[in-house]
């Protein structure tokens, strides 16, 4: 069982250029004049499918906010969101009421596995320092998502079915009817995004 933060904090954008672009292309739209109301279905997609399944598609800066210090009994803390492409740091508050920065000496990430792992290092030199009484002392900041929306990340990181389930559902939002073909109606909108939550969901 993992610590559940008290709080999780995303800082994020919209999709990057690329998703866009590959929508417009989704809806044979040519020209920019959609672009920002195309940009915000996307974007709500997006949003709808990150939380359904704790996976991020556009990368955010999340912070998790504990109460203590979230290791379990070995000393692991599994992270609340995925992909996580860095651990940017672990933060706290000491009983002086000042805040400190852990030394990444003391701690290893396993960044491959799904949740991420953050684990206590086995020659850490300071385990669990001590916390100010102050409502989520510790802090935990990390990179995580599958495309970059500075631009340095291309759509290519999400998979051709990811991509299908949100620019489905993009498009439905966009405009209910708009996606409907013989055989293709609200059903099968609602089939296709279950599909995909079925196959990303993982539990924590």
């Amino acid at each position: 069982m993992r610590p559940l933060p008290y709080r999780i904090e995303l800082e994020r954008t919209a999709p990057g250029a690329d998703l866009l672009t590959e929508f417009k292309a989704h809806m044979r739209i040519n020209g920019s004049g959609q672009d920002t109301e195309l940009t915000r279905y996307l974007n709500r997609a997006a949003r709808d499918l990150e939380d359904d399944t704790a996976r991020l598609v556009v990368q955010a800066t999340v912070k998790e906010h504990y109460e203590v210090w979230p290791w379990n009994w070995v000393a692991i803390l599994e992270l609340a969101r995925a992909p996580v492409a860095s651990v940017t740091s672990i933060k706290y508050y000491d009983q002086d009421g000042d805040q400190q920065t852990w030394d990444s000496s003391n701690y290893e990430t396993d960044l491959v596995a799904e949740p991420a792992r953050i684990a206590v290092a086995a020659d850490a030199t300071d385990l669990s320092p001590t916390l100010n009484d102050q409502l989520k002392p510790v802090t935990i900041e990390y990179e995580s998502g599958l495309v970059d929306a500075s631009g340095d990340g291309t759509a290519a990181d999400v998979d051709a079915q990811t991509k299908n389930a949100i620019f489905v559902r993009a498009a439905w939002l966009a405009g209910p009817g708009r996606e409907l073909t013989a055989g293709y109606d609200q059903a099968a909108v609602d089939r296709c995004w279950a599909a995909e939550i079925n196959r990303l969901r993982w539990t924590l």
